[in-house]
C-alpha cells in the first residue's frame, strides 16, 4: 500500500501543496490506528474482524506512503541552503523517536500487564494512545507555512496535471538510481531493527532482544545530526559513500558476532553498524529530494522511498531467513549486506553524475591537468 499512498499523497503534495498532503495522511493514520484500537474481536463479528485489521493496517500503510517523504521535502524546501541535511535529518529523528517511545510502551505493558489482560484489552491501549498524539501533530501542521518553493512555482507555472506521467516518461533512470541507492539504509535497518532482535540468533532472552535494538536506535540518533551536520560542510554524497562503506566493512563481524558473541560483544558491533546507518541517515534524506524539481518532488521523492522501502526493507527480513534456511549458514547474510552496500555506493556515484550542477568525483587527471594548467598560468 505504500507506493499507492506516495502516488496519491504525492499528487495532492504536487498539485494543492505539501502542508494540504501532510494534514491528509497524518489524519488518516490517526483515524485507521483508533480504528484498530476499538476494532471487535473475533468473538464479536467473527470473519469480519480480521478483515478490518487487514482494512485498517492497509489504511496505515497508504498513510505512511506521503508522511515521511512528505516531510523531509516540506523541511528541506523550507531550509537555507547551508543546513538543508540538518533540516531534514529532524525527520529521521523523529522516526527514531518514535520507535523508541514504541517500543518503551512495551515494555511497560509487559511491566504492568500479565500477558492475559495485555491479550484481552491491554494490547488496545497503544492504538488510542496514538490517536491523541496524532491529534496533536494535526493541530501543530495547521500552522506550517507553505514552503516558499512550491509558492513561487505555483505562481510561476501552471501545476503538473498528472506528476506520475511526467516522472514515469522523464525521470525513470532518477527514479530507478533514487530507489536502488536507498537499499543499505532499509535493508540494514530492518535487519537491525527486525530480524536480529526477533530471530534470536545467538539464543538470548527476548528482554535482551528489545534492549539491542533500542540501544541500536539510540546509537543511530547522534550519528543522523553529525551525518547531516557534516554533508552541509563537505557534501552529502562523500558522506554518504562515507557511511556506506562503513556498513560493507562491518557485515563480517555484526553477522559473527549476532550469533557466536557475548550480549555485550553484540551490542557494540550493532552500536557501530547503527552509528554507520544513522550517519547515512543524515544526509539520505536532503539528497534524495534535490534530486527532483520541485513541480514533481512530493510524488518522485515519495515512489522511490517507498519502492525502496517495500522492495528492499520489507522483504529484508523474509530475505534473511531464507539465505539462512537455504545455506544452512549466517554468512550468507554477510554477502547479502556488502551486495546492498556495493549497490547503494555504485547508485549515489551514478545519480550524483546525473544531477550535472554537482560533480562530486572526477578523474584524478581532470583534476591533475587544471592544477598544472593553473600552475603554469601562474608562472
Amino acid at each position: 500500500m505504500r507506493p499507492l499512498g506516495a502516488i496519491f499523497f504525492g499528487h495532492i503534495g504536487d498539485r494543492l501543496g505539501r502542508k494540504v498532503a501532510l494534514q491528509c495522511s497524518l489524519m488518516s493514520m490517526a483515524l485507521s490506528t483508533l480504528a484498530i484500537g476499538l476494532l471487535p474481536t473475533y468473538e464479536d463479528m467473527g470473519i469480519l474482524a480480521p478483515f478490518g485489521l487487514v482494512f485498517c493496517r492497509m489504511m496505515q500503510g497508504l498513510s505512511i506512503g506521503g508522511e515521511f517523504s512528505g516531510s523531509i521535502v516540506l523541511l528541506t524546501e523550507h531550509a537555507p541552503s547551508h543546513q538543508k541535511s540538518f533540516f531534514c535529518s529532524w525527520a529521521d529523528l523523529g522516526s527514531s523517536i518514535g520507535m523508541i517511545s514504541a517500543s518503551l510502551v512495551i515494555l511497560l505493558l509487559n511491566a504492568f500487564l500479565n500477558e492475559e489482560d495485555i491479550l484481552s484489552w491491554g494490547w488496545r491501549l497503544p492504538f488510542l494512545l496514538s490517536f491523541f498524539i496524532g491529534i496533536i501533530g494535526f493541530k501543530m501542521r495547521h500552522y506550517i507555512i507553505e514552503t516558499p518553493e512550491f509558492l513561487f512555482q505555483k505562481r510561476k507555472y501552471t501545476p503538473v496535471v498528472w506528476p506520475l506521467k511526467i516522472i514515469l516518461s522523464e525521470y525513470k533512470r532518477k527514479l530507478f538510481l533514487a530507489t536502488s541507492f536507498l537499499m543499505i539504509n532499509t535493508t540494514g535497518y530492518y535487519l537491525l531493527v527486525i530480524f536480529l532482535p526477533n530471530q534470536n540468533l545467538g539464543n538470548i532472552s527476548k528482554l535482551h532482544g528489545i534492549v539491542s535494538m533500542l540501544f541500536s536506535l539510540i546509537i543511530m540518533m547522534p550519528a543522523i545530526v553529525w551525518g547531516a551536520v557534516l554533508s552541509d560542510k563537505i557534501g552529502q554524497v562523500r558522506c554518504l559513500i562515507m557511511g556506506y562503506t562503513g556498513c560493507l566493512i562491518l557485515a563480517v563481524p555484526l553477522i559473527y558476532f549476532s550469533k557466536y558473541g557475548t550480549f555485550v560483544q553484540q551490542l557494540f558491533y550493532q552500536g557501530l553498524f547503527a552509528f554507520c546507518l544513522g550517519f547515512c541517515f543524515g544526509p539520505r534524506s536532503s539528497f534524495a529530494v534535490q534530486v527532483f524539481p520541485a513541480t514533481i518532488r512530493y510524488s518522485a521523492v515519495a515512489l522511490s522511498y517507498n519502492i525502496g522501502n517495500g522492495v528492499f526493507g520489507g522483504t529484508a527480513p523474509l530475505i534473511c531467513a531464507l539465505i539462512i534456511g537455504q545455506t544452512g549458514t549466517i554468512y550468507g547474510l554477510v554477502l547479502y549486506i556488502v551486495m546492498a552496500s556495493l549497490l547503494s555506493i555504485l547508485s549515489v556515484i551514478l545519480l550524483d553524475r546525473e544531477m550535472t550542477h554537482r560533480k562530486t568525483f572526477k578523474p584524478a587527471m581532470i583534476w591533475a591537468r587544471k592544477y598544472i594548467s593553473g600552475y603554469k598560468t601562474h608562472k
